[in-house]
């Protein structure tokens, strides 16, 4: 797939939204959260967030089908 739009790094206290999309991906709580942001700060892990303008999908993803839906019938 391709998106296009606008980005912004959170890069200013970004701990809680980092903890927002583990949550979020992971559908449970860390089990040591503490150890979660310790490693985050250590990894200087920042937040992009998109903003999408256009989204389609690529040439690779029409020619394979490789995709929810499986090749192209």
């Amino acid at each position: 797939m391709v998106a296009e739009g606008k980005a912004h790094i959170i890069e200013h206290d970004p701990l809680p939204l980092l903890r927002h999309v583990y949550v979020g991906t992971t559908g449970k709580e860390h089990p040591n959260w503490q150890e979660f942001d310790e490693a985050m700060v250590l990894d200087r892990r920042v937040v992009m967030a998109i903003s999408i303008d256009r989204l389609y999908p690529s040439i690779e993803f029409i020619l394979t089908g490789d995709g929810p839906l499986g090749p192209p019938r």
